[in-house]
């Protein structure tokens, strides 16, 4: 069975331990990525670009939060689980992704209607694409998280928050705006 099904409770003190203080520190290390890079672009683009972007994200964090439809909490949560079991999980879940993100594109409209700025459209419907990839990443991250494997959790979040990071301030050094 390949360790990514498989549990265990010896160690399981030390590995939670681990886990808490890897989990901090991820936090901590993503969070001053990202105040950083918003405080850059902040001052690199023009306020109303900023803005576009910044009426954009709140309806992607409300639909987030319904995305992955608690799988990856029951994956975590499921005492024996099957190769079988997760692969099922994972299709559910990408599906689930492109739905959302379907539901998003097809409301680009609506969002830029409701801020009576066809940028806003856009920018929604580019954002889109984050369900997929959430879709994508859910049940490895939860299975990960199962291994108590959060070592690799913790390099692969700080990569893509520094990844973003930087691509975002070069972009607006190049005068990419929300991204003309």
């Amino acid at each position: 069975m390949h360790i990514l099904f498989q549990t265990s409770n010896q160690r399981l003190r030390y590995d939670a331990q681990r886990a808490s203080v890897l989990s901090l520190g991820a936090r901590g290390i993503d969070f001053i990525f990202q105040f950083v890079s918003v405080a850059i672009l902040a001052r690199l683009l023009t306020p109303a670009d900023f803005g576009v972007f910044a009426m954009a994200t709140p309806f992607v964090w409300l639909l987030m939060t319904f995305g992955d439809l608690g799988l990856a909490s029951a994956v975590l949560q499921q005492r024996d689980l099957s190769e079988g079991q997760a692969s099922a999980v994972f299709r559910v879940n990408l599906l689930a992704g492109f739905a959302f993100g379907g539901l998003f594109l097809l409301s680009a409209p609506l969002l830029g209607l409701f801020y009576g700025d066809p940028q806003v459209t856009q920018v929604a419907a580019a954002l889109s694409f984050v369900f997929v990839f959430s879709g994508f990443t859910a049940v490895q991250q939860a299975l990960l998280r199962r291994a108590l494997l959060f070592d690799a959790l913790v390099r692969a979040q700080i990569a893509a928050s520094a990844g973003s990071s930087v691509v975002a301030v070069i972009f607006a050094l190049k005068g990419a705006g929300y991204w003309r």
